[in-house]
């Protein structure tokens, strides 16, 4: 018995066969399995180089603060892409604070315009902002 190709011997329905319509099966394909996986990993390293923005705030001086006078803030910040950093809350007056290499590590006087101290600051960089818990302040009295 002769062995021939299916193009030599023609398709199963009696009709020749041309070397060009011969389909070879492929069992690593399989249509559909995983059409988004190439994107989903190129999304994945695109959202780990973009920085996320994070801003903390800190009371240096253990939290101590004389009333009537300015407060010491520590203020952390990364992954910003304004020019400045802008704080702001109720209570006290706004502080513009420049951006280096969308950093800011930097200690402020914040000024309040009222008794209350104030909980929470919101900031602004750019597009970006929010709101950061303030820690609370100890209050010194005349005689400390």
């Amino acid at each position: 018995m002769e062995r021939r190709t299916v193009a030599e011997r023609g398709s199963l329905l009696g009709t020749p066969a041309s070397p060009a319509r011969v389909r070879i099966p492929c069992h690593n394909r399989r249509v559909g399995s995983r059409p988004f996986l190439p994107s989903l990993i190129v999304l994945h390293f695109l959202a780990a180089a973009l920085p996320a923005q994070t801003v903390t705030f800190s009371r240096p001086l253990d939290g101590y603060v004389r009333p009537g006078t300015a407060a010491a803030v520590r203020v952390d910040a990364d992954g910003l892409s304004g020019p400045d950093l802008t704080l702001a809350g109720d209570g006290v007056v706004t502080v513009r604070l420049p951006v280096t290499a969308g950093r800011v590590a930097a200690t402020v006087p914040l000024l309040p315009t009222a008794d209350a101290d104030p909980v929470e600051l919101r900031w602004a960089s750019g597009a970006a902002a929010g709101a950061a818990p303030l820690p609370p302040a100890r209050r010194l009295t005349v005689n400390d």
